[in-house]
């Protein structure tokens, strides 16, 4: 009786290594400079945010420099063109996708 009205059971030993498994589960998150200061994460965003770089001109900005006539340095293309020439890319830019 005298061990359960201190709350102990026996097993202290067992409480203290919980003590210490309960420090391991509060640990804070790392910041995001400690994050990109690791290679291998700063590699692969780098290689995202490249990915990420060349879609958006595939899809933005190519467009509006082949439909500008030759005298503006376009191409001149028709929007049928345009997406003849787009839809030749996609295959290429989905497989990258499914790679990165």
């Amino acid at each position: 009786l005298p061990a359960e009205e201190h709350g102990s059971n026996g097993d202290e030993a067992n409480d203290d290594n919980d003590i210490d498994d309960d420090d391991d589960q509060h640990k804070a998150p790392p910041t995001a400079l400690e994050l990109l200061g690791q290679k291998n994460i700063r590699l692969s965003t780098m290689t995202y945010a490249l990915f990420g770089f060349m879609v958006l001109i595939q899809t933005e900005i190519y467009p509006l420099w082949v439909i500008n006539t030759p005298r503006d340095h376009g191409f001149g293309f028709s929007s049928t063109q345009i997406g003849v020439s787009m839809s030749v890319v996609g295959p290429t830019q989905l497989f990258y996708t499914l790679i990165v």
